[in-house]
């Protein structure tokens, strides 16, 4: 063995005996593993991508509008609403989706599935209307959506006339 590897060694030795140092190392490695389980935890959660925790459904009090929604959404990536209405007790023909100027000021709408059959903007927000045959109870509407900015979104849906469903997104980096 060459005389620098054994003072190296040396050098190695004298360190591992001080008790301050192994102690600093010991704790350093603790909070490195608690800070790897609290990771591991988030993403199997769902606050880093699918899980029990990424996603939220509501439902107004009349239980006319039903809302599904991701919670977490990446700034660069585009995010799916599901919204389920039913018409109005005063308008069998036609189901009205509300949505608030809150959300829409924070998201860009790319597309709306199936076809509004029109778009009525107000100082309330926007309301979409679509046509309903006799035979449906109820109209399934996705809306696909960009962020516009980063944090947290708050909106509003409902159907024009009744109580709004209140909900919000946190948008990632």
């Amino acid at each position: 063995m060459s005389a620098e590897s054994q003072l190296d060694l040396q050098a190695q030795e004298r360190n591992a005996q001080r008790p301050e140092l192994r102690r600093r190392a010991a704790v350093a490695q603790r909070v490195g593993w608690v800070l790897l389980a609290l990771v591991l935890a988030m993403a199997l959660a769902g606050l880093l991508g699918p899980g029990p925790l990424s996603w939220s459904a509501h439902s107004s009090a009349d239980g006319r509008v039903t809302l599904e929604y991701d919670r977490f959404v990446r700034n660069t990536g585009s995010t799916m609403v599901q919204i389920t209405a039913r018409s109005a007790p005063g308008d069998p023909g036609r189901a009205r989706v509300w949505i608030s100027p809150d959300y829409l000021s924070s998201m860009q709408i790319q597309q709306v599935v199936p076809d509004p059959d029109s778009w009525t903007s107000t100082t309330g927000g926007v309301v979409l209307a679509f046509p309903m045959d006799e035979a449906e109870s109820q109209v399934n509407v996705q809306v696909q959506l960009y962020p516009q900015r980063i944090g947290l979104i708050r909106g509003a849906v409902g159907d024009a006339a009744g109580e709004p469903i209140e909900f919000w997104q946190f948008v990632y980096p």
